[in-house]
C-alpha cells in the first residue's frame, strides 16, 4: 500500500468514526462559514458537489442557495474520465455516490469559464493547500482547466500537517473546517 492509499484508508476511518449527528452539525457550520466568505458572496456561478458517503453534507446548502446562485455539479461523461458541469435546479433526484450527469439538471451544461468559484471534496488536506482525493484524478483534470479560486470543505480530522502530492495534483486556495478557515493563497 503506497502513502496515498494508506492516508485514504486512515482518513476514511477518521471521518467514519464521527457520529452521524456530529457530521451533520459540523457540515452546517462549515457551509455557513463558506457562505460568509467574500468569494462565495461575490460568486454568481459556483461549481460544487452533491455529497455522498461521509463527505461534508451539501444537499441542504444547495437547496438553500440555488435560487440566488447558479450551482454547477460535475458529471463524468465517459470512460475517458472527463468531467462536464451541469446546472443544479433544486431537485434531489441526483444519483448520490456516482459521478454521472445529475438527473435534475436535464443536461443544462455550465461552461467552465463561467464558474467563479470551485468547492471540491477530498479525503485529506494540508496547510499548503494540497488535496488528496479518492484516486481517480477527476477533480485534478477539471481544475487544471481553470484559474478560478478553488476551496475545499472538510472536517477537522481531514486537515493534516502534510499530504503526499504528485506533479499533476491541483492545490486549493482555502480549506474550511468546522473550527477554522485556512487561507493558503
Amino acid at each position: 500500500m503506497n502513502d496515498k492509499e494508506l492516508l485514504r484508508t486512515q482518513s476514511t476511518a477518521a471521518i467514519s468514526s464521527m457520529p452521524y449527528p456530529a457530521r451533520r452539525a459540523a457540515s452546517k457550520v462549515i457551509l455557513e462559514s463558506l457562505a460568509q466568505t467574500p468569494e462565495f458572496i461575490a460568486a454568481k456561478t459556483i461549481a460544487m458537489y452533491y455529497s455522498f458517503g461521509y463527505e461534508v453534507y451539501t444537499h441542504s446548502f444547495l437547496r438553500k442557495y440555488y435560487r440566488v446562485k447558479t450551482f454547477a455539479l460535475p458529471a463524468l461523461l465517459s470512460d475517458d474520465r472527463i468531467y462536464e458541469l451541469y446546472r443544479y435546479d433544486g431537485r434531489d433526484d441526483i444519483a448520490s455516490g456516482k459521478i454521472i450527469p445529475p438527473k435534475s439538471c436535464e443536461r443544462q451544461v455550465v461552461e467552465i469559464q463561467d464558474i467563479d468559484l470551485f468547492v471540491v471534496p477530498g479525503l485529506a488536506f494540508d496547510y499548503s493547500g494540497n488535496r488528496l482525493g479518492r484516486g481517480g484524478g477527476y477533480y485534478d483534470r477539471l481544475l487544471a482547466r481553470t484559474d478560478k479560486p478553488v476551496f475545499s470543505i472538510c472536517f477537522d480530522c481531514q486537515l493534516l500537517d502534510a499530504v503526499p502530492v504528485e506533479p499533476h495534483d491541483c492545490r486549493v486556495a482555502k480549506v474550511i473546517t468546522e473550527n477554522k478557515i485556512v487561507n493558503i493563497c
